[in-house]
């Protein structure tokens, strides 16, 4: 007697928006690699990002090679939330420094204009 596969429904999430995906010229890459980021200065952006509703998580990226961070929004009444944005470096720190400043300097601190179908990136050293 044949085994029947056991299939689970596919998660879904209704509160899913979508991503940000931004391409990375030769020069953001350079733009963002040249700006200064002490340890200071990631733990002070850290703290206001969490402290204004923001997820900061990190994970490696293993398919890519490197570290990866996604920033998404935890209010649910946030026009943000269910927008995800991610950054990706050699490390979590440059993985958060790529991030950081693709939201505050690219998305002007908005993600849900930015919105695109499907993830991707690169990273900037």
């Amino acid at each position: 007697m044949a085994k029947k596969p056991i299939t689970k429904p596919k998660f879904t999430n209704p509160d899913f928006k979508g991503f940000v995906n931004i391409s990375l010229t030769e020069e953001l890459k350079v733009t963002i690699k040249n700006q200064p980021f002490s340890p200071e200065v990631f733990e002070q952006e850290l703290f206001k990002l969490v402290e204004f509703g923001w997820a900061v998580k990190f994970a490696p990226d293993d398919y890519n090679n490197c570290y990866q961070c996604t920033l998404t929004q935890t209010l649910r009444d946030h026009k943000d939330y269910g927008c995800f944005l991610s950054g990706r470096g050699s490390s979590p720190a440059k993985a958060f420094k790529q991030m950081l400043y693709l939201f505050l300097n690219v998305c002007d601190g908005e993600l849900l204009p930015n919105l695109v179908e499907k993830p991707g990136g690169e990273y900037d050293d």
